[in-house]
């Protein structure tokens, strides 16, 4: 199942995600994660992320996102993740 998840940062949390970056970078480069884009706001702060990743169900990228380093730093706002069907373009397998 391909799923998106959109979470949101609390405002001020840089520092946060300054101090757990190795393990960020370390948890997205999971093999089943097919995109991950930094979202950032007007002035270019981090906003959230947008991630894509092949997964068997929604419970799954849940447990997923929540043991994450991110989470465990207690920086989201909130998040969503939705299944998703590409229309157009395409997500490289391998």
């Amino acid at each position: 199942m391909l799923l998106m998840i959109v979470s949101y940062l609390k405002e001020g949390s840089e520092e946060a995600l300054i101090e757990h970056e190795a393990e960020i970078n370390d948890r997205l480069t999971a093999a089943n994660l097919q995109l991950v884009a930094l979202m950032r706001g007007i002035h270019h702060c981090r906003r959230g992320y947008l991630v894509i990743l092949e997964t068997e169900g929604v419970a799954d990228a849940e447990k997923w996102l929540l043991e994450g380093p991110i989470a465990k730093a207690g920086v989201f706002d909130r998040f969503e993740i939705s299944s998703i069907e590409i229309e157009v373009g395409r997500i490289a397998n391998g």
